[in-house]
This record gives C-alpha cells, structure tokens and sequence, in this order.
C-alpha cells in the first residue's frame, strides 16, 4: 500500500504512513478508535487535621463544651456555699433563732395580758 501524501510505500495492515503518519481509509469493516490510556484520577488530598468545615464544627463544640464547664463549676460552688455557710455560722443562726422564738412568745403572751386574755372574743351566743 502506498501512502496518498508522500508516496512511501506502506505494509497493506498499515493504518497510518510510518513517513508522515497520513492515516489510511480501511476498506475492511468498522475503523476502531485508537488506544487511549485509561488515567486513574488520584485521590484529593485532604489537609493535615481534616476538611476546614469539621474543624470548625469541631471548634465549635469544643467552645460550647468549655462554657458549660465553666457554668456548671460555678452553679456547684452557688449550690454548695449554703450547706459552708451553715457550717460556720450554723451555731450563730440557731442560737438567734430560738431567741426571736422566745421573745416572739413573750410578746405575744405579753399582749394577750395586756387585752384581757381571750375574753375580747364574742361569744357565739352574742350573734344573732
């Protein structure tokens, strides 16, 4: 076979002039397409420490997580200092209680004497 653009002559299962590279009509069935290499695509390469999206999340879960720490320390030190102060100034409390107790008695006693006892109440007869 001789190529139609130099003229060289070609082996007759040539598909393509080994001179200049004219490809050559095939008379003979369906022309294949040529051999292309199949790329495999590498996979993209992440970042050290993963996407910038999940270390923000995860940031972010860590900055709640702190306050509730933090709030939840300082809520434990409210709800524990009633039970110290009662440990320090329990005695103190109980003592002033049970003196506002007794003069809280006596002033009462004291009044009830001063009205007449009980006799200001109207007996049930008197109300018609």
């Amino acid at each position: 076979m001789h190529c139609p653009n130099c003229g060289l002559a070609n082996p007759d299962n040539a598909r393509f002039c080994s001179n200049c590279g004219t490809q050559f009509s095939s008379s003979s069935g369906p022309q294949q397409p040529p051999y292309q290499p199949q790329y495999q695509q590498a996979p993209p390469q992440s970042l050290p420490g993963g996407s910038p999206v999940m270390r923000n999340i995860a940031l972010g879960c860590l900055v709640v997580l702190l306050i509730f720490l933090l709030f939840g320390l300082s809520c434990t030190r409210a709800c524990f200092r009633g039970r110290r102060y009662y440990r320090r100034y329990g005695a103190i409390v109980r003592s002033m209680d049970s003196q506002l107790a007794k003069s809280m008695r006596t002033v009462t006693r004291d009044k009830l004497r001063a009205i007449g006892g009980m006799e200001w109440i109207t007996p049930p007869d008197a109300i018609s």
